[in-house]
């Protein structure tokens, strides 16, 4: 028993470095698995109330904030069991945080107010600081804003003598945001611009660019143009700057996982040598296949960053650079068109950047489906919609053949909404100009069927056992120049799976493609 607090603090320090390199579902279960130890030992014991604080931290990261709750509350009853002041009133605060990012402005209230009453006991002006922006911050979300002012006020007071510039600047930012709801711009075109200045000295970047776009948005609203424009292009950049830092860590921690896995098989390969070769030989295999295709969605994803989205950054680069310098030469129209084409490559940017996110929630397991009933006549519809501009561009027509009754699914509307998005956006991608896509729903073998047809190449009989997989680039290429990640069908096979439904291509090479989904009815 003696060893028992060494080997679960050895655990819970492994789970912490699984935190760092990005693995939080391994830095959870590690977390857990010392927990359920630990609380062997005691509630008097050190280990135990460190280990549940970064279970709630965990699961606040992850957005899961009843689960983070729970955990809340027993590090609560733990301080006021041992008389921790300092733990309680801390506890309170994280609590009321939890509390503030679901809305529950009340709650944030009730608790944030009982940590006021015991962080005067102790006397420390910071964390009071702290709580005051916290009040002043829910009085805002219930609309109290004479209330918010008040307590803001006195936020600043202590926080300005204590020094602490990031509390600091979230109070600016939030007077701010007080003062643009009550409509005087002006006021909070000031409190933004101390906030940020702040936000600069101390390099919040995300801060910096958040509030760029909030100045940019004022200055726009109050007329001053070129001022606003300096603020977007700031905003823009910086984000642009913190993209790319959370790229390279990304990359970093992808690398980190390669070279733990690596390690993994060879250690996995000395426990094995004593056991029969044939066994010992289909297990190394196993994990070199596992390696290999980790390694290998690794460089299709650096492909990805180095290739599809270097290509529109230096076209935005090359836009930015002639409006800069040319801007005024250029009539309204060839401004337009600039600023449309510079749209167009942001939203391309931004399409394969979602798709990475979107494939990295269902491979991680965090996708929660929340299936509902609706008309998935009206999704169709919708979609359609959406490609309005996309299909002027390159004169092609769409053919809606649906049934005139209403076609209701018991499915996740999100997700589906999704999977109709990237099929018809494939369906417009491989569709030369001026051709037709035919889009139906109907009712097959009691299950909604969606069908979309289009005029392209069609898919390769080659391409087909590919079809559905992670990164693949097919023969047939986009007919107006498109990007394509390689991704879209696969979140496609993903999503339509989750939802108890099934997809598939018709062979059709040369005529066009068919592509069918099928989910449930209500």
């Amino acid at each position: 028993t003696s060893w028992l607090p060494i080997i679960e603090a050895s655990r819970a320090n492994i789970a912490t470095i699984y935190l760092l390199i990005g693995q939080q579902d391994i830095a959870l279960e590690r977390y857990l698995q010392a927990l359920s130890v630990i609380e062997l030992l005691g509630e008097d014991h050190s280990l135990l109330i460190i280990v549940l604080g970064n279970i709630a931290n965990l699961y606040m990261s992850l957005d899961e904030y009843e689960e983070a709750l729970t955990y809340q509350e027993r590090v609560l009853a733990i301080c006021q069991k041992r008389n921790d002041a300092k733990g309680e009133a801390l506890t309170l605060v994280n609590i009321g945080w939890n509390y503030l990012q679901s809305k529950q402005f009340e709650l944030v209230l009730d608790y944030e107010f009982r940590a006021l009453q015991v962080v005067e006991q102790i006397g420390d002006k910071k964390l009071k600081g702290n709580i005051l922006l916290h009040i002043g911050l829910a009085y805002t979300g219930i609309g109290k804003y004479e209330e918010v002012l008040h307590y803001l006020q006195q936020s600043y007071e202590l926080s300005d003598k204590a020094g602490d510039k990031r509390t600091n600047a979230a109070i600016f930012k939030a007077m701010g945001d007080l003062f643009l709801i009550t409509g005087e711009k002006e006021q909070a075109n000031k409190y933004y611009k101390n906030a940020l200045m702040i936000a600069e000295e101390i390099h919040l970047q995300q801060t910096e660019y958040e509030l760029h776009e909030l100045i940019a948005h004022v200055e726009e609203d109050s007329g001053n143009v070129s001022e606003a424009l300096a603020h977007f292009r700031e905003y823009r950049r910086i984000k642009e700057e913190v993209i790319d830092e959370r790229r390279r860590q990304s990359i970093s921690e992808m690398q980190i996982r390669f070279h733990v896995e690596q390690s993994d098989k060879e250690k996995e390969i000395y426990r094995l040598k004593n056991v029969e070769l044939a066994d010992a030989l289909q297990k190394v295999g196993a994990l070199n296949t596992h390696l290999s295709e980790a390694n290998s969605e690794k460089n299709e994803l650096l492909g990805i960053v180095a290739h599809d989205l270097k290509n529109p950054i230096s076209g935005l680069s090359l836009s930015l650079s002639m409006l800069n310098n040319y801007l005024s030469r250029m009539s309204q129209e060839e401004i337009s068109r600039q600023i449309s084409q510079m749209n167009k490559t942001v939203q391309r940017m931004e399409e394969i950047v979602a798709k990475l996110l979107d494939i990295n929630i269902i491979d991680s397991g965090k996708l929660v489906l929340q299936p509902i009933v609706f008309n998935i006549n009206e999704a169709v519809r919708a979609i359609v919609e959406d490609y309005g501009d996309r299909l002027r561009d390159k004169n092609i027509t769409v053919k809606l053949e649906l049934i005139e009754e209403a076609i209701s699914v018991y499915a996740d509307k999100g997700a589906t909404l999704e999977v109709l998005d990237n099929l018809i956006s494939n369906a417009v991608k491989y569709s030369p100009s001026s051709t037709e896509i035919t889009i139906s729903a109907t009712i097959v073998d009691k299950k909604a069927q969606v069908t979309i047809k289009d005029c392209g190449p069609g898919i390769d009989i080659e391409d087909f056992d590919k079809l559905f997989k992670k990164f693949v680039r097919l023969r047939a290429r986009p007919t107006g120049g498109e990007s394509s990640t390689g991704l879209g069908l696969s979140i496609v096979k993903k999503l339509v799976d989750a939802m108890n439904g099934q997809v598939w291509c018709e062979p059709h090479s040369g005529e066009g493609a068919i592509f069918a989904v099928t989910l449930p009815l209500m």
